[in-house]
């Protein structure tokens, strides 16, 4: 079994602190501020905003998601993803991201208190702005997402109308 690194946990509380007062819409104008807040490094940008987080793990990515070119657009920044943890070797061995979204699971619970729901390898918190975090884990990565009260609605409304979180787009049941 491979260890897999995590952002320190201050660092996630930080960013977590930073996510929870940004107000939406947040225009893509304050993006920079945002980054600032967060101590991170913006690469120069392509649609989306990608950034360098200020913290080790084998793949430092974040981006910010602009509604640009999109029905939503005018909307601003819809969705800010940011990975926190390491990508596994290639052993498919579970165990480690199991592992590792459970402690980063753990740093944002004693940040913003009890997740609102979960399903697998994901968490969700709904914020007093209108927006959601989620912890995010699958086999290759984990991640902290901030998503826009746009997209937090949309969720929200999912679960109000009872359509499944896991269907895939397209594809009729």
């Amino acid at each position: 079994m491979t260890d897999i690194r995590i952002a320190p946990p201050d660092k996630i509380t930080h960013i977590v602190e930073v996510f929870t007062h940004i107000h939406w819409p947040l225009p893509v104008e304050s993006v920079d501020r945002v980054i600032h807040d967060l101590g991170w490094t913006r690469m120069p940008p392509p649609p989306r905003i990608h950034i360098i987080p200020d913290f080790e793990v084998s793949h430092p990515y974040a981006t910010f998601l602009d509604g640009k070119g999109t029905t939503l657009e005018g909307n601003g920044i819809l969705e800010i993803d940011c990975w926190v943890s390491d990508s596994p070797d290639e052993s498919n061995d579970l165990k480690p991201m199991r592992q590792a979204y459970k402690a980063v699971r753990a740093v944002v619970v004693s940040a913003v208190g009890q997740p609102m729901g979960g399903r697998g390898l994901d968490s969700w918190w709904d914020l007093p702005t209108g927006g959601r975090i989620h912890v995010k884990g699958d086999k290759t990565v984990v991640a902290l997402q901030l998503l826009s009260k746009i997209f937090a609605d949309t969720e929200r409304d999912e679960v109000r109308f009872g359509i499944s979180p896991d269907r895939v787009l397209g594809e009729d049941d």
